[in-house]
């Protein structure tokens, strides 16, 4: 140990020499371009963080149990220092005068140590390094690396996989924001967690976390060690990786978005970079809130596995996977391309056999003599069995041949049939017992909950109480959250403070469970030992836990109503007045005690919930802390974690909403039976939050009908609007219920009523693509040509927003192609712009003003051209009949632009429609000159093909030849030379394209150039 950590210091010692090395160098650079002066201080930054740990290694050594992680560590580390030292090395060789400064006196700047291929290294070196560090210095993964070696090894995986992509990155905290930004859902914790148990049933059965491990969970394992065996492989950036877990408790997080956009952010991070279409919907979405379709997410998918040779994917327990999203999920994996290897484990459900039937199989369970092994190591953890053994010499033999024959394979059977037997008293009765085990697992859980519920009476109502908690809750808990929960339904009447010494100690909760329930070590999450354990309570939750869904919201409540709670107002450096870690349930009750709310509520549950209702302060906590932990959530993105999050609509983007009374909240919930109550108690009926809507605006929101109703029954205004301008069908039109909005319509409801925004129903639904309440509006006579912001119709909304099904829809209704906006860009000249040939198609065929359509024949091709859609150029040439001979100038507008973006295809269909290959635009740019700018060589190849003039020059006199030089395309000049150039030819101030070539630094430029017989006696008049 003491080596290694005089390794790691040597090591760490030498990376600060050549950070300091580096920073003198370019720092001595006065004129260095700002791009050197960023890296120097990146480099700085590099320097500290390497001090930082030197001084850790030296004062703390290295743990033993960490040793092989270290070391791996140091191994990197040193593989990285080589790198730097290598390219100090190398532009310390550049400290004086060069042939090329000879050339030109401003050609320093152009040498080696500052080519943009030079920094780039170089930066991409030092952001792996920082970023390396940054996960070694954090203080969880530091102890995660001291507990044990597995996890130090997994975390060494993951660090190296997660610092990759900053490479091409030059802002490492918005790249971060971006990966992380892409989904919630982060696997590589379920991994580790699998992976420890993986190894401690290989080295210690006796471990209880494990002996649950039936072949359906053995599948996970074994998936862990596959994923683990990927991770350790994966040595070449050729190969991508990607695993995900299902979990049937957490559908509402496990969504197909937030599946795939899971398997997206782990091959970015394979990858290295974050590519320029995930940066682009970052910034489509990220600032909206809104996260992207799965439809979006898959087509990011197929692009990046395009850029492995070979990508793995792995889902584990696909079985558990959300049934109303499953076979579209398993749709997607079907579709992936040839490259990819699928592995899916799953237990042998219709659906998924069916859908993987042409694909190979393998059955993995338990052996015999695996089983037998494990029941011999569980034997010897309880003292009673062992003496029990002792004085019977057969026992152990009977006990392990019985269970073997009994557990048919699973652990789990035998687990639990082993929890059986530690109850006997005596030798006879366990002999008896092992005779009358169970064969099947239904009838296994119910002897296994009578022995739970035979326990005195205090233990049997705290495991009660855990079962019924991990049964119904949404979400998984963890055990601090279940021992606070525990304490709170522990209450006397008149408690109000929530007690330390009240909540239950955890290993009390795991054995009075009596092997039902399981603790992940990592995660904290307290969890049924199996799927299958989770079904049978959930398939007779009825009978076990009668009244468990009042108690839980009995238990949320009284949680939100406590003293400690009630310390003032939300700012940002003093949440709610106290330490938001202390209360373990808070967020739990907060943003899901409304989920709890089931059925018809008994008299005191009901008291209960009107009370926390109607009392604004508890509310308020309630809602503060809910819009806290939202904030917290991947940045502020909302996703459904419960019902609640549906009041994101309430909160503004800079404090919490103040003063929502309780009518807003129940009609928020549909909780209808509260309103009279609540009505009664002095709740105003019309009364909003501090930005929020009122309660019809919220029951009409989240489609709760019968609330509505009786909402306009009791006097509701139903054209009552917020901050927002929204009113209640506005509401329902944004959200696509179309029930809410007809309903609302036949009672009254304004159909034209404008938004502060100045948007109406009508257009608050297209832009939310609603087409079903778009026809509904329109049946029910909304203004189709209504004029929104910025001079929008309906038809011109829709064509922006590229939905065909609507704009199929508008125009059946009748509405007017015509129409154009604020600007005078008519629906055309968006869907022109926007790449949507579809409508554009649509749309030009409903065209009947004909000195229109000549007039904006040449815009809409312009429009096309600048964003390159070849189809929708041929579409307009058509349906258009642009003739040249009638228009030139036009012709000549369109291929200029075409020429300007490099678009080959587009340039030529304008050459064959009658356009001019000697074109120039108002600055005298030929067209040879604004494809060679563009470097779009086979535009270029395409332009002297049909004539262009390769001697043509631009304003400052500079040919095709010179131009390309002084750019330093040399496949360009290689084609120019070909094609008859002029090697010698000047601009107006005397540079041949060689002495062009020389100045910028484009050395293999200029030696194509002297090898075709450039001279070099010309001179630079300038």
């Amino acid at each position: 140990m003491a080596e290694l950590a005089g390794t790691a210091v040597g090591v760490i010692s030498l990376g600060i020499q050549v950070c300091q090395g580096l920073v003198e160098y370019y720092g001595s650079w006065k004129d260095a371009p700002k791009d050197v002066a960023r890296i120097c201080q990146s480099i700085r930054s590099l320097e500290e963080m390497l001090n930082v740990v030197n001084n850790t290694v030296k004062d703390n050594g290295v743990a033993s149990q960490a040793e092989s992680g270290i070391q791996s560590g140091i191994d990197s580390l040193a593989t990285s220092i080589a790198e730097l030292q290598s390219q100090l090395i190398k532009v310390q060789e550049i400290n004086g005068p060069s042939i090329w400064s000879k050339v030109h006196g401003h050609g320093r700047r152009l040498l080696y140590p500052f080519r943009e291929g030079t920094l780039l290294k170089l930066d991409g070196i030092v952001a792996e390094m920082r970023e390396n560090l940054r996960f070694a210095l954090d203080v969880r993964q530091l102890q995660a690396i001291e507990s044990s070696t597995e996890q130090s090894e997994f975390v060494s995986t993951q660090v190296n996989s997660l610092s990759t992509f900053v490479r091409s990155n030059h802002d490492d905290q918005e790249s971060i924001a971006v990966v992380n930004w892409l989904s919630p859902l982060k696997f590589f914790v379920a991994q580790n967690d699998i992976l420890r148990r993986r190894q401690l049933v290989q080295e210690k059965l006796s471990l209880r976390i494990i002996t649950f491990q039936v072949a359906f969970i053995a599948l996970t394992v074994s998936r862990s060690a596959i994923v683990n065996k990927l991770q350790t492989q994966q040595n070449s950036g050729d190969v991508g990786l990607a695993f995900a877990y299902c979990n049937y408790k957490e559908h509402d997080m496990r969504t197909l978005a937030n599946l795939i956009g899971s398997l997206v952010q782990q091959l970015v991070h394979c990858y290295g970079a974050i590519t320029g279409e995930i940066r682009e919907l970052y910034t489509q979405y990220n600032p909206k809130n809104i996260q992207p379709s799965e439809e979006e997410f898959s087509k990011i998918l197929l692009s990046l596995i395009g850029k492995f040779s070979h990508v793995y994917i792995v889902v584990d327990a696909l079985d558990e996977c959300n049934p109303k999203i499953r076979s579209k999920f398993i749709e997607k994996l079907r579709e992936l391309p040839a490259n990819v290897r699928l592995l899916c484990t799953s237990r042998r459900l219709g659906d998924i056999q069916e859908a993987f039937d042409d694909v190979p199989h393998l059955e993995i369970r338990a052996s015999d003599a695996d089983v037998a092994r494990y029941v011999e190591a569980q034997i010897l953890q309880v003292p009673k069995l062992v003496k029990f053994c002792k004085k019977a010499g057969d026992l152990q033999t009977t006990i392990t041949e019985k269970l073997v024959v009994k557990a048919k394979g699973m652990f789990l059977l035998a687990e639990l049939h082993l929890e059986s037997l530690k109850s006997k008293t005596d030798i006879k009765s366990l002999r008896k017992a092992l005779d009358v085990l169970p064969e099947e697992l239904e009838k296994t859980y119910e002897e296994a909950l009578e022995r739970i519920q035979r326990q005195p009476e205090d233990e049997s109502k705290l495991a009660m109480r855990v079962l019924s908690w991990i049964t119904h809750a949404v979400r998984p808990l963890k055990v601090g959250e279940i021992q606070h929960a525990i304490a709170v339904m522990n209450f006397e009447s008149d408690d109000t403070t929530l007690d330390e010494e009240g909540l239950p100690d955890e290993a009390e909760i795991i054995t009075v469970c009596g092997g039902s329930a399981v603790v992940d070590q990592d995660s904290r999450i307290i969890r049924l030992v199996h799927y299958t354990t989770q079904d049978y309570f959930e398939r007779h939750r009825s009978k076990i836990f009668p009244t468990a869904q009042a108690a839980i919201l009995c238990a949320c409540i009284r949680y939100l109503s406590l003293d400690d709670l009630k310390g003032g107002p939300y700012t940002k450096n003093n949440v709610l007045g106290y330490q938001i870690s202390q209360f373990n349930l808070l967020r739990y009750a907060s943003n899901n005690w409304a989920s709890h709310v089931c059925g018809d509520l008994d008299y005191t549950t009901e008291t209960q919930l009107v009370q926390f209702l109607n009392n604004r302060c508890f509310l308020s906590i309630a809602i503060e802390a809910m819009w806290y932990f939202r904030s917290r959530v991947m940045g502020g993105r909302p996703f459904s974690v419960s019902r609640f999050f549906r009041l994101r609509s309430i909160l503004p983007s800079e404090e919490y909403p103040k003063g929502v009374p309780g009518i807003v909240v129940a009609a928020e919930f549909g909780l209808t039976t509260l309103i009279d109550k609540l009505l009664k108690l002095g709740n105003s009926i019309d009364e909003g939050g501090s930005s929020r809507g009122t309660a019809l605006h919220e029951a009409a929101k989240n489609g709760h009908e019968a609330t509505v109703r009786l909402l306009l029954e009791r006097g509701a205004n139903i054209e009552a609007k917020p901050q927002d301008g929204m009113t209640a069908l506005s509401r329902a039109a944004q959200d696509g219920s179309v029930a809410m909005a007809r309903l609302l319509l036949e009672n009254g409801a304004d159909i034209e009523t404008l938004n502060h925004d100045g948007n109406t129903p009508l257009s608050i639904a297209i832009k939310w693509g609603r087409r079903a309440i778009v026809q509904l509006l329109l049946e029910k006579g909304a203004d189709i040509e209504a004029i929104g912001p910025n001079g929008d119709t309906a038809l011109i909304i829709a064509t922006k927003l590229g939905y065909l099904d609507i704009v199929e829809l508008l125009l059946q209704n009748g509405a007017n192609v015509e129409a154009k906006d604020a600007d005078g860009m008519t629906a055309q000249f968006w869907v022109a712009d926007h790449n949507q040939n579809a409508n554009l198609q649509l749309l030009l065929e409903r065209r009947t003003d004909i000195k229109e359509q000549d007039r904006d024949a040449i815009a809409l091709m312009f429009r096309a051209a600048k964003s390159g859609d070849e189809p929708a150029m041929r579409l307009l040439l058509e349906k258009e009949g642009v003739d040249a001979r009638k228009d030139p100038n036009g012709i000549c507008t369109v291929l200029i632009r075409a020429a300007r973006g490099g678009w080959e295809a587009i340039v030529r269909l304008m050459l064959e429609n009658g356009g001019d290959s000697n074109a120039k635009d108002q600055q005298g740019m030929a067209l040879l000159l604004l494809a060679i700018k563009k470097e779009a060589t086979p535009v270029v190849q395409l332009l002297l093909e049909r004539g262009a003039n390769v001697e043509a020059k631009d304003r400052e006199g500079r040919t095709a030849l010179v131009y390309a030089a002084l750019l330093g395309y040399g496949a360009i000049v290689q084609l120019l030379l070909e094609r008859g150039a002029d090697i010698d030819v000047e601009d107006r101030y005397g540079n041949t394209a060689l002495i062009w070539a020389t100045k910028k630094g484009h050395s293999a430029v200029a030696q194509l150039l002297l090898g075709r017989g450039s001279t070099v006696e010309a001179k630079d008049d300038k």
